[in-house]
């Protein structure tokens, strides 16, 4: 699901792997314990605020566990760099959707 993250079944069961609007879309905060839910949302703002990707895990519509992807820069990445600009090469560095990570 384009900007939102993934939807699948197993063993007949919903499985949501995304961000805060596919919850929305899929009505998890009403199916959702309010508890588990408030937690959960709080663990997410928590990391976004960090700069990390962060992807909630939803089975049966039950937030199950949220992930955080971060990229880390490689030791030899200024290297790197300065040798394409010595070759006359422009670098530019692209990050994802998280505007915190540029």
């Amino acid at each position: 699901m384009t900007g939102k993250g993934l939807k699948g079944e197993i063993f007949g069961k919903t499985v949501l792997a995304g961000n805060n609007s596919l919850l929305r879309d899929e009505n998890i905060p009403d199916t959702e314990n309010i508890v588990t839910y408030s937690n959960a949302q709080e663990k997410y703002n928590e990391f976004i605020s960090q700069g990390k990707t962060t992807i909630f895990l939803v089975y049966d519509n039950h937030i199950k566990g949220i992930i955080t992807l971060v990229d880390k820069i490689r030791d030899n990445s200024k290297r790197t760099i300065d040798e394409l600009h010595k070759m006359n090469i422009s670098t530019y560095m692209l990050t994802g959707d998280n505007e915190k990570n540029s």
